[in-house]
Parts: structure tokens; sequence; C-alpha cells
């Protein structure tokens, strides 16, 4: 009796074997060489599954499901994923609307160079929509997007215009941006994305961003360094427990303010895991 042979992808299918399927017309094969990669942990592969569901191509449209494979994709640190997440977030597709959701997961994306999503946070910023309004970071992330987006750069070019700080609060300390907790997954280069809400500010003010390692007593810098942007990505080291803040800095170094630490441990499963923020408060100071 013969038997039938199972396609040549069932035993070592690749994603881009996948996306030949796709690009046929073939979308069960698509789907059952992405469904097979995304039991195994591939991201990429993830995301082509979750678009599956998304668009309703070789299955029924199931926006529920679409938003799963996302998130999983997303949490791997794969910035058109997390793009996706914050759109779903954003329009309560396959899932409850949450604008402070759809901000964060765009942040991420941002931050990972996706110019739509950082378009998107920058409407966000603008409006006060799940962030704090915050016309300065707005057009900051309107700048990142404007190199591919053209309605951005009029975006950023008018609220040039618009951003007037008062005399009166100039010398005003910066008020401290506050550290979105740490749960993301590591992603396979070992790095962390870190995000944080930005207030109104009396002045012109930029980021100070501090990352250490906590070994046994001891703490040590693994990162430093200044951002106009709300949302950073950064390499770790083989340490397992982290604690970062970020510093509000008025623009002329005269005053700043610090958040508060955030603390994350990496786990052997690989994902990041947050612990509580370390009960002090932000603190303001005059510079120099």
């Amino acid at each position: 009796m013969a038997v039938a042979a199972w396609p040549a992808y069932a035993a070592a299918a690749t994603v881009s074997d996948g996306q030949a399927a796709y690009d046929s017309g073939r979308f069960q094969d698509a789907l059952k060489i992405w469904s097979q990669l995304a039991e195994q942990g591939d991201a990429r592969a993830q995301f082509d599954l979750g678009l599956l569901y998304d668009i309703g191509a070789g299955v029924e449209a199931n926006p529920t499901r679409a938003f799963a494979y996302y998130e999983r994709a997303a949490t791997a640190g794969l910035p058109t994923a997390e793009f996706n997440v914050g759109v779903m977030y954003d329009s309560g597709r396959g899932i409850v609307h949450d604008a402070s959701k759809a901000a964060s997961w765009y942040s991420r994306a941002a931050a990972r160079g996706h110019t739509r999503a950082a378009f998107n946070i920058g409407q966000l910023y603008e409006t006060g929509d799940g962030v704090p309004q915050n016309l300065d970071v707005a057009e900051q992330w309107y700048g990142i997007a404007s190199a591919v987006i053209p309605a951005a750069d009029a975006k950023r070019r008018d609220l040039k215009r618009e951003i007037n700080y008062s005399t009166s609060k100039r010398f005003a300390p910066p008020l401290a941006a506050y550290p979105v907790g740490t749960d993301a997954v590591l992603t396979p280069n070992r790095d962390v994305e870190l995000v944080w809400l930005a207030p109104p500010e009396p002045s012109a003010t930029r980021f100070f961003v501090e990352l250490r390692e906590m070994r046994g007593g001891n703490s040590n810098e693994v990162y430093s360094g200044y951002t106009d942007l709300t949302a950073i990505v950064v390499p770790l080291n083989d340490a397992d427990r982290f604690a970062w803040r970020v510093y509000a800095v008025a623009e002329d170094g005269s005053h700043y303010s610090t958040s508060g630490w955030n603390r994350f441990t990496v786990t052997d499963d690989t994902k990041t895991r947050p612990a509580a923020m370390v009960p002090d408060h932000p603190s303001s100071r005059r510079g120099g």
C-alpha cells in the first residue's frame, strides 16, 4: 500500500519557507510551517502566524488569537510585533483597549527603530492619551519618525512653534520621570527595553538613564547616558539582578530630578521579572 509522503517542509522548514508559501498564495502551507516553528519559540514565525489570524489568510480571522501570537513575538523584542501589539491595545481589537499599554509597546518598538511606532507614541504624547501630555517629548519622537513619514516632520515643526516655556518657571526643577515596570522577555541578544513616562516640564529637559548590576552587596554600572526620548534599548552583561533609574535634567544642567530605582531579575528561562520599586521618593536637586 502506498503511503503519502509528508511535504519536504515537515522535517526542517524555515520561516523563509513559510514566507515563500504565503507569497505564492499557499496559506495553509504557510500556516503549517509557521505553527510548527512558533511552537518551537521562533519569534518571527509567531509574528507571521499572528498575521494570518489577523487578516484571515488560510484560517478564519481571529483577532484575539492574532494578539496572542503578536504578544509572544513582541516579548522576544521583535519590533514589528511590538508595534502590532501597541496597535491592538490602541484600537481595542483582539484585546481590551488600554492606551497606557499601547504607549508602552509603541515606545519599545520605537526604541528598536520602528518609525511608525515613533510617530504613534509622538501622537500619544501630543494628546496626553495613555501618557502625560508632553509636547517636547512628542516633538522628539516625531523627529525620529520624520526621516520616513512626511507627516511627522510637519507635526514636529508645528510643535516647535507651539512649545513656549513659562519664564516664571524657567528655574524650577524638572518633574521626575517614572520608569515603566520591566517585564519584557530578554532577547537572544541579551538586551532590555527601558521605558519611562515623562510629565510636562517647566523648561527644556533631557533624560539621563543609569543601569546598574547588583552582585551580592555590590552595585556596578552597566550603562549610563543621555537621551531626548523616553525609551532606550540597553545591552546587559551576565549578571542576573539589575536596577535602573532615570534623571530628568534641565537642558542647561542647573536642576535635575531622579526617579526611584526600578529593579528586575533575569531568571534562568531568560525572562526579566520586575521587582518592587525601591521605597524612596523621587528627588529634585540643583545641578553643579
